[in-house]
């Protein structure tokens, strides 16, 4: 099923609501295309008041940017625009699916479908509008709605503080800066967006985006740009005159496009300003957390470390450096009966030689450092690495033996 518009005799197929769910006399909604400047976008709109309930957005090339999206659709749009016709319709994937476009007697434009080989229910896979932020022109002029609330546009302001502080937005909001066409004026950008409403616009078709930039900016009279296909690398300039009307933010990733919004000099110069700020201010967060981090990160190392340590006066012998039994001093003192002569079994650089007894009845040999030696605590320690390295057999039995009394240090 099709609705179409035929641009040379004016004929048109759409939508129009029952009256009420059991009457199918002619209602008060009708769903038509809209194609001012040859944009196409399709509306609801309320008859006998004729005012719009809701509008899609324009093609974009890929989808009428405000349509609700459902991955892998049972039924993808095809829009179709020639010198003759401007049509649309769903095509469904799968032969066993049927689908309706409906527009049911609330105004609510519907896609239903049903599988016939498993059910005979008809299942709503699009409502339009979803949700509060698809009626039409809900936060006013200049805001965009976002969630089920409205917010000004970067360099405008509540034109009714009062009523925004109960929740009412239609009065929009209004320029804080007013422009007056002078040098330095530029746009900001706003992502994710569905573009205002095409009421007081112009398409150049074959413009790119710097081309568009540059007629807006030399016309006092524009007041935003934006591509108007986004195919390909995008192309065409699409301009606004006059209030921005009826936007929203949009999931990210949804071939959304991105509106330039017309600035003042000044308060291009403050929004800068005021964005490095914040960036600055970030930046000092960040680096305070990472400091932070890596102080803490280094201290539990040094606890971590000094527990995996021991200390011998000056000397530090880790279990990185051997990897050998242990002995504290007192043990060393009885094994030797207290370092008696009696036990000295010879005389080196770093100091006397003893013969020792350990407690589990090990016969060993304790070299002390002296504190005659000409020598000190590191050759001390690279002796006692050396013969810790030393692969011989009077040496299997080697076990490193270091003091916690003072400078007293034994191997």
């Amino acid at each position: 099923m099709k609705l179409m518009l035929n641009l040379k005799t004016g004929f048109e197929q759409r939508l129009t609501t029952w009256k009420s769910m059991d009457d199918p006399s002619p209602g008060d909604y009708v769903l038509e295309l809209n194609n001012t400047q040859g944009l196409s976008q399709y509306e609801v709109v309320q008859g006998h008041v004729n005012s719009k309930k809701n509008r899609t957005g324009q093609w974009n090339g890929v989808q009428f940017v405000g349509s609700p999206i459902v991955l892998s659709p049972p039924a993808v749009p095809v829009f179709v625009y020639t010198e003759s016709e401007i049509s649309f319709m769903f095509e469904v994937q799968e032969r066993q699916l049927f689908s309706v476009a409906k527009l049911n007697y609330l105004g609510v434009l519907q896609l239903l479908v049903v599988n016939r080989s498993r059910s005979a229910t008809w299942n709503a896979m699009i409502e339009f509008p979803s949700d509060p932020c698809d009626i039409y022109g809900r936060c006013g002029a200049n805001a965009i709605c976002n969630g089920s609330f409205c917010e000004c546009v970067i360099g405008f302001m509540p034109k009714s503080p009062d009523e925004w502080t109960v929740l009412n937005f239609s009065s929009g909001c209004k320029r804080t800066i007013p422009l007056n066409c002078s040098k330095g004026e530029g746009f900001w950008e706003i992502e994710n967006v569905k573009l205002p409403d095409q009421l007081e616009v112009m398409l150049y078709r074959s413009m790119s985006l710097d081309e568009c930039k540059d007629k807006c900016l030399k016309n006092c009279s524009c007041t935003a740009y934006a591509i108007s296909d986004i195919r390909g690398r995008g192309i065409g300039c699409l301009m606004w005159f006059g209030h921005l009307i009826d936007m929203r933010v949009l999931e990210e990733g949804n071939h959304v496009q991105t509106l330039y919004v017309r600035q003042s000099a000044s308060k291009l110069d403050a929004i800068r300003d005021r964005t490095r700020r914040k960036i600055i201010l970030v930046t000092f967060i960040l680096s305070s957390i990472i400091g932070g981090l890596l102080l803490v990160g280094t201290a539990l190392w040094g606890v971590t470390h000094k527990k995996r340590r021991i200390r011998t006066g000056g000397l530090e012998i880790t279990k990185e450096d051997i990897d050998l039994p242990l002995y504290d001093f007192a043990a060393i003192e009885s094994a030797t009966s207290n370092f008696s002569n009696d036990n000295m079994i010879g005389f080196g650089g770093i100091g006397p030689v003893y013969k020792g007894n350990l407690q589990t009845g090990q016969l060993v040999a304790v070299k002390r450092l002296s504190k005659s030696s000409g020598q000190g605590l590191e050759e001390f320690k690279n002796e006692v690495l050396l013969i810790a390295r030393l692969q011989h057999r009077i040496l299997l039995d080697f076990s490193a033996v270091v003091s916690r009394r003072g400078e007293n240090l034994a191997l």
